[in-house]
C-alpha cells in the first residue's frame, strides 16, 4: 500500500504508516489534494471505505464533510473560502 505521509486534522489515532487501513479523502476527485493541504483524511478498514460510497450511506458520507467544513470555518475562513476551496457547502 503506496504511504501518502500526510496527517489527519479530523481523526485523532490517524498514521499511514498502519498497514490494513484505506486513506479516505473526505473531498474526492478534484478535491483530493486540497484535502490532503488540510488534512481531511480518515483511515478506514476497506470493508467501511466500501460502505462509506455506497448510496444507502451517504449519510456517512455527508457526516464527515459537514465535520471537515465545521474544522475549516473554525481554523482557515469563512463558508466563502471554504466554497472557493472545495466548490460548495455541506452545511
Amino acid at each position: 500500500m503506496k504511504k501518502c505521509n500526510v496527517r489527519s486534522v479530523v481523526q485523532d489515532d490517524f498514521d499511514d504508516r498502519v498497514d490494513g487501513y484505506v486513506i479516505h479523502h473526505i473531498f474526492p476527485g478534484s478535491r483530493r489534494k486540497t484535502s490532503e493541504k488540510y488534512g481531511y483524511l480518515y483511515k478506514l478498514t476497506p470493508d467501511v471505505h466500501r460502505l462509506v460510497h455506497e448510496h444507502p450511506n451517504k449519510s456517512i458520507d455527508l457526516m464527515l464533510k459537514r465535520e471537515a467544513q465545521r474544522h475549516f470555518e473554525r481554523h482557515y475562513g469563512d463558508r466563502n473560502d471554504f466554497i472557493r476551496e472545495f466548490g460548495r457547502s455541506y452545511l
